[in-house]
């Protein structure tokens, strides 16, 4: 059998799901609110705000700052994604002989 879509927009199922449970955890049959309502009267709208926002994106100050981490060789050079350093050196911020001095590989990874 074919399972139904989620209609809870842009909280997923299975968080949806974990709420629900959270919400009912204790109740008697008599004082629960069952699943089929609680999702048809949009209760689950409450926990929208709950949702962590999505990380953002790297921007060109960013990129300076990774840029300054490499060239200094910071000691957080080792958290910094291979994303970072690739749009570091992408937009000529530092060279490949400098992130190598800085402690990464070919493949722009830490070592």
């Amino acid at each position: 059998m074919k399972r139904p879509a989620c209609t809870t927009s842009r909280l997923p199922c299975r968080r949806s799901g974990k709420c629900y449970a959270l919400e009912t955890a204790g109740y008697t049959r008599s004082k629960v609110c069952f699943s089929d309502n609680w999702f048809r009267v949009g209760r689950w709208r409450d926990y929208i705000g709950d949702e962590p926002e999505p990380p953002q994106k790297p921007t060109p100050a960013h990129a300076a700052k990774t840029a300054d981490w490499i060239k200094s060789r910071h000691p957080l050079c080792r958290i910094l994604s291979v994303g970072q350093v690739r749009m570091a050196l992408d937009l000529e911020l530092v060279s490949r002989s400098e992130v190598r001095a800085a402690g990464f590989s070919e493949g722009l990874r830490y070592v």
